[in-house]
């Protein structure tokens, strides 16, 4: 329904003119439309909160998988990180590239949600390490999407990584703090109706470390 106010000569409103239209092929087309609008928003929100981070650590790597092709392109940082060399990874270098500095106990679990991707899963999100033969360990957190081809097929898989080893030394010495001291950690979301509780704490009531039901 659409409803216009017309004026008279004075300028004052003297009726309505109200007309109606059959829209339910075009309300169902926009139906489809925004169902599809809002996915690429969320992806669109990612992406956005994905580059917040890169910005704020100066210490980004960036990839793109080019699914098709099984070719692997990547930045200087990226080749820094996974020990290839830049110029290779400019060119385009296989797909084995991305896990081949995974450390072997974080290989599966990177390998399965990085095939998610690739079958259409729309985010990826991961923390594991890097494992280099002349290096330390390093911690990354990767995250990435897919981008789809005109028949809606995953056709790109990109995304950045983030060097979170400084991150994880702070939270290991925290928790070694805490044992050390006897003090405990709880974390407690509401609408979820469970608080995760630390090793160095106990739980009310029954003197364990758990996974409780709160409150009680």
């Amino acid at each position: 329904m659409s409803i216009t106010p017309v004026a008279g000569e004075t300028g004052c409103l003297r009726y309505f003119v109200a007309t109606l239209s059959d829209v339910t092929v075009a309300q169902y087309a926009a139906s489809s439309q925004a169902r599809s609008d809002e996915r690429y928003r969320r992806l669109d929100e990612t992406n956005l909160r994905l580059q917040a981070t890169l910005a704020m650590s100066g210490t980004a790597a960036g990839w793109d998988w080019h699914i098709a092709d099984r070719r692997l392109f990547g930045d200087a940082r990226f080749a820094a990180l996974h020990g290839l060399d830049p110029e290779a990874m400019a060119r385009g270098v296989g797909t084995a590239a991305f896990f081949a500095a995974i450390h072997p106990e974080d290989q599966a679990r990177i390998r399965l949600a990085v095939g998610g991707m690739l079958r259409g899963a729309e985010v990826f999100s991961k923390e594991y390490r890097l494992l280099l033969a002349d290096g330390p360990v390093r911690w990354v957190q990767a995250r990435g999407r897919c981008e789809l081809d005109e028949q809606e097929r995953p056709a790109r898989f990109v995304g950045a990584l983030v060097d979170i080893t400084e991150q994880k030394r702070v939270e290991e010495q925290l928790r070694i703090a805490q044992t050390a001291g006897g003090v405990g950690a709880f974390e407690y979301v509401d609408g979820f109706a469970t608080v995760s509780v630390s090793r160095s704490a106990t739980c009310w009531g029954c003197n364990r470390p758990a996974t409780c039901r709160w409150p009680r």
